[in-house]
């Protein structure tokens, strides 16, 4: 989702006022980071009040990282920039489902997600939201930024 059009959604929803999306926007083009992350670094918004929003704007679940600690053995099913891009991190699986964790479900549809990550056949895949800090922490542990530039991908034969 466009970052103004969240903001937008935001205001609507009396979370936020227009100046402190357009400071949020701001801060965010100058400093290379989504909307969300300027939002939250700024204290406009709480992280948890604003991922239970978008999780039920979504119609989605929402996941403490700090909580249930992704599983490292699971960064090889995705490539490092594809995880940072979508701001994605797969936190757990069985046989039948992959559990992953987004900072905002409008960034990337099922179908982005889809290709930017290796299931195995048979297993589904459950998206669910996080704090943007719980965000950024798992993807700094699990996708090091050194690591990006590696082409590294490990191989994942069963969940």
């Amino acid at each position: 989702m466009e970052p103004r059009r969240l903001g937008q959604i935001l205001v609507a929803e009396g979370l936020i006022s227009d100046e402190q999306l357009e400071q949020a926007m701001g801060e965010s083009k100058a400093r290379g980071t989504t909307i969300l992350e300027a939002m939250t670094s700024l204290e406009i918004i709480e992280e948890t009040p604003l991922a239970n929003f978008l999780a039920h704007k979504f119609g989605m679940e929402t996941v403490d990282l700090a909580a249930s600690k992704p599983n490292p053995q699971l960064r090889g099913l995705i490539h490092p920039e594809t995880a940072r891009r979508l701001r994605i991190v797969p936190f757990m699986a069985d046989k039948k489902t992959l559990k992953l964790a987004v900072e905002n479900p409008g960034d990337a549809d099922d179908e982005e997600i889809k290709r930017g990550i290796r299931i195995p056949a048979g297993v589904a895949m459950q998206v669910f939201v996080a704090p943007v800090s719980q965000i950024t922490a798992a993807l700094d542990e699990c996708y090091p930024v050194k690591a990006q530039g590696s082409g590294a991908r490990g191989e994942i034969t069963s969940i």
